[in-house]
């Protein structure tokens, strides 16, 4: 009996498509990783492949440079950030949950992650160095901004945010305070995060 020969001309090309995504996420996990523990500048490329288990060959079937790596990260990264800052489900759209959520993420220490993260400065000194990544990372910034105005337009229609204020600038101020908590988190400056969700919730006419 002749024994099966499995070849990988032979996948499937869903199957392909399935190896290549678990390839390009391996490959940013290792990176978080390292990036989280060691800055955007310690450990080599190499040094990612192989904590990822693959080749620099395949990683340049998924990047095209150190670059590329890094704006993947920031996406995933920033993303995983951006999901725990707003409230999502059926209540996404409300915004004083969403202040009242993030305030409570920060109070109990899983904004920001700790796990896997690179940390807020790493990033914008990249930023600084690379119109790349910048670009990519002033896209996220209005993604977030795009949900948070969302969300005042909700708030404003059920009459829980005052009608006379900008969706669009309550959603940059409160971009605002999120990456200034960050940075006084980073810091390790002392502050109630609760009492200013409060105020900032009074400030805007939320009930």
């Amino acid at each position: 009996m002749k024994r099966a020969v499995h070849s990988r001309r032979a996948k499937r090309p869903e199957t392909r498509e399935l190896s290549k995504e678990q390839t390009r996420a391996a490959l940013i996990a290792a990176a978080m990783k390292l990036f989280g523990r060691r800055g955007l500048d310690g450990p080599s490329l190499d040094e990612i492949c192989a904590l990822a288990g693959y080749t620099r060959g395949a990683f340049y079937v998924h990047f095209r440079d150190r670059e590329d790596l890094i704006v993947a990260v920031m996406e995933r990264t920033r993303g995983r950030m951006l999901d725990i800052m707003i409230a999502s489900g059926h209540d996404a759209l409300d915004l004083e949950l969403t202040v009242k959520f993030f305030a409570e993420a920060v109070a109990a220490g899983a904004y920001p992650p700790k796990a896997g993260v690179v940390r807020l400065h790493h990033f914008l000194d990249a930023c600084a160095r690379s119109s790349h990544i910048r670009e990519r990372h002033v896209a996220l910034v209005g993604d977030a901004q795009a949900r948070l105005a969302s969300a005042t337009r909700e708030a404003q229609a059920a009459g829980r945010v005052r009608a006379d204020v900008g969706d669009e600038s309550v959603a940059m101020l409160l971009i605002a305070v999120v990456m200034g908590v960050e940075m006084m988190l980073e810091f390790g400056y002392p502050f109630d995060v609760r009492a200013g969700a409060a105020t900032l919730l009074r400030l805007l006419g939320a009930k």
